[in-house]
């Protein structure tokens, strides 16, 4: 999972991702606490699993960064040829996406799963 990881980051750019999920993460940040503070605790989790999604996918494109990987970025991706050349060489890209979409809600369903069983117990 984490080489999927690498892979987009290095061709969203290091830069780009790393400000994107930053801004994901400052903005889900006020919702932690609120929800935290005032014991909503399924929600709690869910944005705290986002924001520790977020944090962790920055920390990667900034070491590809410091370690000198090199990158495309999306300014780039804009050129027909460097989006055949993309494609050509990253045939499951597509896949890769979906399946990293899909693998950060696996832990949410397992909670969601969870805490049905809980309340059914009641």
């Amino acid at each position: 999972m984490l080489a999927i990881i690498r892979e987009h980051n290095r061709l969203n750019g290091f830069i780009f991702t790393i400000a994107e999920f930053c801004l994901i993460a400052a903005l889900l940040l006020p919702f932690v606490v609120y929800y935290w503070a005032h014991q909503r605790w399924w929600e709690a989790a869910v944005a705290t699993g986002i924001v520790l999604n977020c944090v962790t996918i920055s920390l990667t494109a900034g070491r590809q960064r410091a370690r000198g990987e090199q990158q495309v970025g999306l300014r780039a991706m804009r050129r027909p040829e460097l989006r055949h050349q993309v494609a050509r060489e990253h045939p499951s890209l597509a896949r890769h996406t979906l399946t990293l979409a899909l693998s950060v809600l696996v832990p949410f369903l397992v909670s969601a799963c969870s805490l049905a069983d809980v309340a059914r117990a009641r």
